[in-house]
Formats: structure tokens, sequence, C-alpha cells
């Protein structure tokens, strides 16, 4: 898994990126998230290529997330890890998994005052739950409520 920040020169990828129609409306497109993100220099839009440079995961990197108030960890050096999709025509492949372990590396190489990644998962998402949890990701004891909908703050270390 390859990580690299959007570049204009990707909006092809974009373009041909598949959500499925549940994804549309959260996590959202990742048009969506690159609109956003040039009105907002804390956001990183990332792209996860596979070995055929076929653009499989996204995702957004947040320094000034709405949830930095609940971090358990200093916010200053904790990065927000949301909007994370992979295409639908790449899911249950561990593209998602893959692309988390290379998060640590990304990070270590692109944000060298970031010691630690927040997250949080839907209560009802067990799948995305396991897969933070066996890649490191622990909860803080923090549960909130968004929209009406109960999540997990999760938190690791970057080794």
């Amino acid at each position: 898994m390859h990580l690299v920040k959007y570049k204009k020169c990707y909006e092809k990828n974009i373009n041909d990126y598949q959500l499925q129609e549940d994804q549309l409306y959260f996590p959202k497109t990742p048009s969506y998230h690159i609109n956003q993100s040039c009105q907002d220099e804390n956001c990183h839009c990332i792209l996860g290529f596979d070995a055929h440079d076929q653009l499989v995961t996204f995702f957004v990197l947040d320094r000034n997330s709405d949830y930095l108030e609940h971090f358990a960890t200093n916010p200053q050096n904790t990065v927000f890890f949301r909007s994370f999709s992979t295409d639908m025509r790449y899911l249950r492949k561990g593209y998602a998994k893959s692309c988390i372990k290379s998060l640590n590396h990304y990070i270590k190489n692109n944000f060298s005052d970031i010691h630690y990644i927040a997250l949080v998962v839907n209560e009802t998402n067990e799948v995305s739950y396991n897969i933070y949890k066996c890649l490191g990701f622990h909860k803080t004891g923090q549960t909130i409520t968004t929209y009406g909908v109960k999540q997990y703050l999760m938190q690791k270390e970057i080794h």
C-alpha cells in the first residue's frame, strides 16, 4: 500500500473512485472532502494505492478536528483519522487493513510532530472496530453521541 497526499494530478483517480450508496452520505465522497480541504489547511486528503497503482482507499488526516476536546492525548501531537473509505470494487480484500498499517510510516515521514492517531467508530460498526483494535487502537473511555449515533473514541501511539 502506497499513501500519497492528494494533488490535482490525481483527479482522474478520484473521479473513478466508486462508493456503495450508503457511503455517499457518510463518509461522503472523496471529491466532497477534497473541496472542503481547499478551505482548511489542517485537513489533508490521503489516497491509498495498491501495487498496481489502483486507488483503493481514501481518508482525511485532520489536525483540527471537532473531536479535539475529547482526545486523551495532547491535541497538538494528535491527528484525527476520518472519512475513511474503500473503493467498493476492492472491499473485503484486505486493503483497509493494509492502509491503516501504512499509516504509521506515512505520518512519521510527513508529520514529524504527530505522535498519536485518533478516530471515532460507530458503536454498531463491529467490523471496523475489530480492525482498528487488532491494529493497535484502543478505546479511550470516551463515548460521543453525534446525530443520535454513539461513537467510541479510539487512539493509538505511533511507533
